[in-house]
């Protein structure tokens, strides 16, 4: 796949697509889009994994100008310092087990943190999540893999130019 799957056209307008990886099947990189609903230009990490033809969207994270700066330094704390020991409080996937996190906030709008899951098999990832308060349903999730640091630093530099 060498750039973003005609699948992510059907329901949006795709204004620009930079792709920061592109290797095993996976496509990873920013889509700057319009929302289908609002006309709004949004700025969003998005990953794509090709399954012979059909494409999945399993990760997304909307960077908004407003939540970046502070959700990129709690990723780099996180990375950096670790977590407080995990709750059984937060709402991941039942097969994953959270081993620790860190809030980055939680206010009637928004509950994010950065959180360190063990799979089933035994590996584990750091992943940020943007849960909805009200019914804890997952709305956003990113998982912090090989290509964070370059992945964070077109986001910026796409925010910093207006995107």
């Amino acid at each position: 796949m060498t750039c973003l799957p005609r699948a992510a056209d059907r329901t949006r307008t795709v204004l620009e697509t930079t792709a920061v990886d592109n290797s095993n099947d996976w496509w990873t990189g920013l889509v700057q889009d319009r929302d289908p609903e609002t006309g709004e230009r949004r700025l969003r990490l998005e990953r794509w994994k090709d399954n012979g033809g059909t494409y999945d969207n399993p990760h997304t994270w909307r960077v908004r100008p407003d939540f970046w700066g502070e959700e990129r330094a709690a990723v780099d704390t996180f990375r950096q310092q670790g977590g407080r020991p995990s709750l059984t409080d937060l709402p991941i996937d039942d097969y994953l087990t959270p081993l620790e996190a860190l809030r980055v906030r939680k206010d009637e709008v928004r509950w994010v943190e950065v959180v360190r899951v063990q799979y089933p098999q035994g590996y584990d990832k750091v992943r940020i999540y943007h849960w909805d308060p009200d019914d804890e349903s997952t709305r956003q999730k990113w998982t912090v893999g090989r290509n964070w640091s370059q992945v964070q630093d077109v986001a910026t530099r796409l925010l910093e130019a207006g995107a």
